[in-house]
C-alpha cells in the first residue's frame, strides 16, 4: 500500500528528489520510516497506479504568521532579523530602524 506524504524539507532519497512541500507516493514501510525522521509528514493512504506511482504534485502554502505581521521583526538566528519584505539584517536594533524606515516611506 502507498502512502501519500508531504517533504518537511528538501530531500534526496532513492524514490526520486523532492523539494519542500511537495506531496509524493512512498510504500507505508517507507513512510513511517522517514515520518520518524522528521523527513516527511503523511497524508493519507493510495491506490498505487499502473506505473507504480502517481504525478508528483506540488502543494502552496498560506505564509507563516510572521510574514504577514509588518509591525515586527522576525529573529531568525545567530543575531539576524528578517524584515517584512524580506531583508536580513543583523541586530535587533538596526533591524527595527530598517522597519521603522520602511513603515514611514509606506505612508
Amino acid at each position: 500500500m502507498l502512502n501519500k506524504v508531504k517533504a518537511l524539507r528538501d530531500l534526496r532519497i532513492p524514490e526520486g528528489k523532492f523539494k519542500q512541500g511537495e506531496i509524493f507516493p512512498l510504500e507505508e514501510k517507507k513512510a513511517k520510516r522517514y515520518a520518524k525522521r522528521g523527513w516527511v509528514m503523511q497524508t493519507k493512504q493510495v491506490e498505487p497506479t499502473k506505473t507504480g506511482y502517481p504525478v508528483k504534485q506540488e502543494i502552496t502554502l498560506d505564509p507563516p504568521e510572521h510574514e504577514l505581521n509588518r509591525d515586527s521583526v522576525t529573529h531568525v538566528g545567530g543575531g539576524w532579523f528578517s524584515l517584512p519584505n524580506g531583508e536580513k539584517i543583523r541586530g535587533r536594533e538596526q533591524a527595527e530602524v530598517q522597519l521603522a524606515k520602511l513603515n514611514k516611506d509606506d505612508e
